[in-house]
């Protein structure tokens, strides 16, 4: 099927040195990392683990954690070939993420055969994109998403209720971070979280930050 079979074609995997492509995920983790995100440390998911969404084939090794730490709130990702080939298409400045794989060269026998042969391998890439930088792709392509039971925690939400000055908290993105600039923490809606605990731990994380830029300020720098 034209569909799947894009999603290993030569067209969308271009070839990089294993330097450059190291240096690209590198620098995605360390990003994060200033940011005060540590992207493999979560007590929220984003709904399964990352997998194309024609295929149905999970990501595996270092794509794992590069399309996990998206936050996007259902793991399915498609190529920019396999979003148009089902009808979509991909939303206005939308950014692709990478996705590395290793390619073999020769015959897979020779390879098996003497250790010499292992090293004749690529290190590639292409970009997918998750359904959520996408539309008009048809519903019957994409599985419902569970919800985990979490209910609200009277205690916590009184103590946040009570927090003077307290900053506005939206739950738009499968993220949880504050944003200084504009004084506002988002956070993943309570449902994505292993438990209510874990909900409240993490928004008092980033209520957290909040104190530090605008009550203690003089700690920042």
């Amino acid at each position: 099927m034209q569909v799947l079979n894009s999603f290993t074609t030569k067209k969308h995997a271009m070839e990089k040195t294993s330097h450059d492509i190291y240096a690209i995920v590198t620098d995605k983790i360390t990003g994060l990392l200033d940011q005060g995100i540590v992207p493999w440390r979560k007590p929220w998911h984003g709904r399964g683990a990352p997998c194309n969404l024609l295929t149905m084939r999970p990501y595996r090794g270092i794509n794992v954690l590069l399309l996990n730490m998206l936050g996007y709130r259902q793991n399915y990702f498609l190529s920019f070939n396999q979003v148009k080939a089902i009808g979509g298409s991909v939303k206005k400045n939308e950014k692709s993420q990478l996705v590395v794989f290793w390619k073999y060269l020769g015959k897979k026998d020779e390879i098996e055969e003497t250790p010499e042969q292992k090293t004749k391998q690529v290190l590639r890439y292409y970009h997918v994109f998750n359904i959520e930088q996408c539309t008009g792709i048809p519903d019957r392509f994409i599985p419902p998403v569970p919800q985990n039971a979490n209910d609200p925690i009277a205690l916590c939400e009184q103590t946040v209720l009570g927090m003077p000055n307290r900053p506005y908290i939206r739950h738009l993105d499968n993220e949880a971070y504050y944003v200084p600039t504009e004084d506002y923490i988002n956070m993943p809606d309570i449902e994505y979280f292993t438990k209510s605990e874990a909900y409240y731990a993490t928004l008092f994380h980033e209520l957290v930050h909040n104190a530090a830029n605008r009550i203690m300020p003089h700690r920042i720098g």
